[in-house]
């Protein structure tokens, strides 16, 4: 027998597939031409990679028309699937849970290598609990039975 956890030394990036992911850490930041996009942080809730994220940048300010309208859409596709109708502030995206397909990228880099990232392609409505409340509560919990 061998004692082996593949999930101890499965690095790299996400094999494309459908993943269920928890969205954190949805902010505004400056691109590198410094202009203002929505970046969300999505973070694998499956059981094999766990706790792996990928992130996902949209150009809802843009000096382009047509870029600017294509993150604006693609956002609108993420609100639908969460079940968001008005979103006013970025952070109302964090905590909920979407399904989104993964898919590869290849750049070259600076050094002239060529790289893999995981892109986001598509967000679903996801089949199970749509957020998730990390909140704690203020009271104290008594372990005695009251019959």
């Amino acid at each position: 027998m061998i004692d082996f956890n593949i999930k101890d030394y499965a690095q790299g990036i996400l094999p494309e597939a459908r993943y269920t992911f928890i969205i954190k850490n949805a902010h505004l930041k400056n691109s590198k031409s410094g202009n203002t996009m929505a970046n969300i942080q999505l973070e694998v809730m499956s059981d094999f990679r766990k706790g792996v994220s990928v992130f996902k940048d949209f150009n809802i300010y843009h000096p382009s028309e047509v870029a600017q309208r294509i993150a604006r859409e693609e956002l609108a596709k993420l609100c639908i699937a969460i079940g968001i109708e008005d979103l006013k502030e970025l952070n109302e995206l964090n905590n909920n849970i979407v399904d989104a397909d993964v898919f590869h990228e290849s750049y070259i880099k600076k050094d002239g290598t060529v790289e893999l990232s995981c892109k986001v392609k598509k967000f679903y409505e996801t089949t199970g609990a749509k957020t998730i409340d990390i909140q704690l509560p203020d009271d104290q919990f008594d372990d005695a039975l009251a019959f």
